[in-house]
């Protein structure tokens, strides 16, 4: 069975897990920007596992990166998604906005909504946007 067959049928009917927002280790020599780029002071990264972000009131990051970039023309090639949402965990209030990014043309908002985060309940947010796109989306979360 070819790899975009198992993805669609893994799928169907059950959510599936389809890409972590990961961060560098303690030990990497991976430059940060690959994973995050802080858009101001107000953004942490702790190395030692369990890697996490802490952002300080007004912190922003942005996750339109390598190892964090969301690819949606390659997920529509190899997925049957229907419906996408992203799962936060954490503590603390935050507003998280998922932008396009195209060639040649200016970035453009698709999503934006306040969330607020408790210690141990991960919060889930539809993203209705997904099904009209076919190119790269970024997702920024400021604190």
């Amino acid at each position: 069975m070819a790899t975009q067959e198992i993805l669609k049928e893994n799928v169907k009917g059950a959510p599936m897990v389809l890409q972590n927002i990961i961060f560098p280790a303690l030990q990497s020599v991976i430059p940060e920007e690959l994973y995050f780029r802080a858009l101001n002071e107000k953004v942490e990264l702790f190395r030692a596992a369990p890697e996490t972000l802490s952002f300080h009131a007004g912190g922003r990051a942005a996750f339109d990166t390598y190892f964090n970039g969301i690819t949606v023309e390659r997920w529509r090639e190899l997925c049957a998604i229907e419906n996408l949402n992203l799962t936060l965990e954490g503590n603390g209030k935050f507003i998280v906005r998922f932008g396009l990014h195209q060639l040649a043309l200016p970035h453009r908002w698709l999503f934006e909504q306040t969330v607020e985060l408790q210690e141990g309940t991960p919060v889930s947010l539809d993203l209705p946007f997904w099904a009209g796109l076919g190119w790269n989306v970024a997702c920024f979360i400021c604190g």
